[in-house]
């Protein structure tokens, strides 16, 4: 058996919500057959990590502080602080069209920002 197979990859990124499906449908137009990996973000989301990562650093110290009261000790000084990569979590797949006249359906949904760190800490008996 001979042949070759060709692809050829793109990163589209589109900043109008409303006109995804529209260009989802003229990319598919001029022939392509396969359509990987759609993703959302934000454009601007240097707020949202700060908000996170708060948060986060937050729930650790209330978590640390819970933890050494069960254990009957004290929280003595932090001895590291590792912060994880901060993660977008969004809606993946995007919907087929069923009329050849109306755009393929773009549903709204939530894109969560999650920050996770580890907080050590040196502690001491109460």
């Amino acid at each position: 058996m001979r042949g070759y197979r060709a692809s050829n990859n793109l990163v589209l990124r589109i900043y109008r919500l409303e006109q995804l499906g529209k260009t989802i449908d003229e990319i598919v137009k001029a022939g392509a057959n396969r359509i990987d990996d759609i993703s959302f973000g934000l454009r601007n989301d240097s707020a949202y990590r700060r908000e996170a990562l708060k948060k986060a650093v937050t729930d650790a110290v209330g978590r640390a502080r819970a933890m050494a009261q069960a254990m009957q000790v004290r929280l003595a000084g932090v001895l590291e602080v590792r912060q994880d990569p901060i993660a977008f979590h969004g809606p993946r797949t995007l919907g087929v069209a069923m009329a050849e006249s109306a755009a393929t359906p773009v549903s709204p949904g939530q894109i969560s920002v999650v920050a996770t760190v580890t907080v050590h800490y040196r502690i001491e008996p109460e």
